[in-house]
């Protein structure tokens, strides 16, 4: 065989040796690419996903608007049952807002108050929200009803504060085992213990 023909062979051969690698290469780049598109974990649902998502309010310039982009709490939930016309509520609702505003500071998205009106209209509820300077969402009016025949908390007065974690386990609320009321303080001292202590 001349020398000539086994230069050539040499060349062709080391030519296909090359797109081998190349090939093996690009396969390997591509079978990792798939797997960390894999690998990437969904955020979970939380029990309250889908009654709460393109459903709430916050308080913006003075007025309730439309909550775009809402990010569920990693522990906690704090649903406040009240509404402007009870004496009660406006009384206990300053001492909740500085605990929301310290807490928030404090831990962020560990937890989030969620109000649930008793307001008939969304003027009074805007009104409310904006004279106690309420930072946090507002379930819409018209979803309430539908709110508490899903979730039946106990008790039926306001204030009421009911603590759960995000499966929807309920782990304090306004009213103990008997009926008893123990008031909106409870649970809030609750959520503040479980957050001090963690």
């Amino acid at each position: 065989m001349s020398r000539a023909i086994l230069k050539h062979m040499r060349y062709f051969i080391s030519l296909l040796i090359l797109s081998l690698l190349v090939s093996c290469q690009e396969e390997s780049a591509s079978t990792s690419s798939k797997s960390a598109k894999v690998a990437q974990p969904q955020k979970p649902k939380t029990a309250y996903t889908d009654v709460l998502q393109h459903r709430l309010l916050t308080l913006s310039k003075g007025s309730l608007v439309t909550l775009t982009g809402f990010e569920e709490p990693t522990k906690y939930y704090l649903f406040y049952k009240t509404a402007s016309w009870c004496p009660p509520c406006r009384k206990f609702t300053p001492f909740l807002v500085n605990f929301y505003n310290e807490y928030k500071m404090k831990y962020g998205n560990q937890f989030e108050i969620i109000l649930l009106t008793g307001d008939q209209s969304y003027d009074d509820m805007e009104r409310y929200a904006n004279g106690k300077q309420m930072g946090w969402p507002h379930l819409a009016p018209e979803f309430v009803t539908e709110f508490n025949t899903l979730f039946r908390f106990p008790g039926t007065g306001i204030p009421n504060l009911i603590l759960t974690d995000i499966q929807g386990k309920v782990l304090k609320t306004s009213y103990g085992p008997a009926g008893q009321y123990y008031g909106p303080a409870a649970p809030m001292q609750e959520l503040q213990r479980l957050l001090d202590n963690q």
